[in-house]
């Protein structure tokens, strides 16, 4: 076989075992489902937003616990992976836009943003070894785009300073 179809046969079957991580974690999280979450993340795992870091599964899922907890209803993310590049042996970047839509009390929102994270390749397929999240906008749904706020609510942890 031609070295560039192999080149772009692997390419796009790393793309899609991407996707399908970012399609898991994305409906775990709108379905504030604890033991689908669990497996998507290394033990060791490094959770990133703008004002604040988990380290470690556990931390991580404390994180989403206590947003779920907050009073966060599920939400709908709808996730688009941009690019995924090998960066080591067994190692990937995978960057991703998202649009999402959250419930926050009787508040819905809608907003978008980026995650940019690092994905190993172990034995039982894709897990995250860093995440960042960085939300570039969110409005009350009620208020338009036109009043879209790059700082997220105060209930949201790890708040992005203007």
């Amino acid at each position: 076989m031609d070295p560039l179809w192999e080149r772009l046969g692997r390419q796009a079957v790393v793309t899609e075992a991407a996707r399908q991580l970012q399609v898991a974690y994305c409906a775990a999280f709108d379905r504030a489902d604890r033991e689908a979450l669990l497996p998507l993340f290394d033990p060791d795992a490094v959770f990133r937003r703008p004002d604040s870091v988990c380290a470690g599964r556990a931390a991580i899922l404390d994180f989403y616990e206590h947003l779920w907890a907050a009073g966060t209803r599920p939400t709908r993310h709808f996730p688009v992976v941009v690019e995924v590049d090998e960066i080591g042996e067994r190692l990937l970047r995978v960057r991703t836009s998202y649009f999402l839509i959250l419930g926050h009390g009787d508040d819905l929102y809608v907003g978008w943003g980026d995650y940019d994270d690092r994905v190993a390749v172990g034995p039982q397929g894709l897990v995250f070894v860093a995440k960042t999240s960085t939300i570039e906008g969110l409005v009350r749904a009620e208020g338009g785009w036109g009043r879209a706020s790059r700082t997220p609510p105060p209930w949201l942890p790890g708040r992005k300073t203007p």
